[in-house]
């Protein structure tokens, strides 16, 4: 049969699904993740998440993988366009973070999906702790909303502490590190705070895809329980 070059030509080829290789790249993002140290995301967000990752770590899902290839894609070429310094590694009493470039300061980019504009504390938080964790009072955020509905799909930003706040930070840093380590060396999670983020109008917002949510649950059950009403007394 003769084949036009003005259209494609329909082959006749097997086409089988291969578990096999979709299941070596969830074993390589599990062999990725898979840490003992204490890192600043830890630490950021929710410490019983941390705490379950380390101590009962379970297999990452294809929603997980789907949205750490996305990511992950996006930063590189982001940090290719800067130019700078990428994902140095750094330590700061028992903490371990990777900020995402260093070009005299840290830079942190965080890609988003967020229609309105802005940035979300804990993108400060994140940010911040790079900064005393370097002894610097200045770094760079790169937000990059993927689907803009208004405004800017790129927002950059200079950000700098105010009097005091590195060392408030610094403060709160080495509360949540001590808090985790007590946790993993008692084995007992229910010591660590459930994620709550006040600044969120839904201030559970991690907690909708956490693979540990019913652990979480369990614990939260657990001491709701163990919490007895007061008796009332007639005087």
């Amino acid at each position: 049969m003769s084949e036009s070059p003005f259209s494609w030509p329909r082959l006749r080829m097997r086409v089988e699904k291969d578990e096999e290789l979709k299941n070596r790249l969830l074993k390589s993002l599990s062999e990725m993740e898979a840490r003992q140290s204490i890192h600043v995301s830890d630490l950021i967000f929710c410490l019983r998440e941390a705490y379950f990752r380390k101590v009962n770590p379970k297999p990452p899902t294809e929603t997980q993988l789907s949205f750490f290839v996305d990511g992950r894609s996006r930063h590189q070429i982001i940090e290719a366009l800067h130019g700078g310094r990428r994902e140095v590694r750094i330590e700061w009493e028992g903490i371990h973070g990777t900020p995402d470039l260093l070009d005299g300061v840290p830079i942190e980019i965080k890609t988003t999906r967020r229609v309105r504009n802005g940035h979300p504390n804990h993108y400060l938080l994140q940010l911040g702790a790079y900064m005393v964790m370097m002894n610097m009072n200045e770094g760079r955020l790169i937000v990059h909303r993927i689907l803009p509905r208004h405004g800017e799909a790129f927002e950059c930003y200079s950000v700098r502490f105010e009097d005091g706040e590195d060392e408030r930070l610094k403060r709160w840093l080495l509360k949540r590190r001590d808090l985790l380590k007590k946790a993993l060396e008692k084995r007992d999670p229910s010591i660590l705070p459930r994620f709550y983020d006040p600044f969120n109008s839904n201030p559970f917002w991690k907690c909708r895809f956490c693979q540990y949510k019913a652990e979480c649950e369990a614990i939260e059950k657990c001491v709701s329980e163990s919490v007895q009403p007061v008796e009332k007394r007639d005087d």
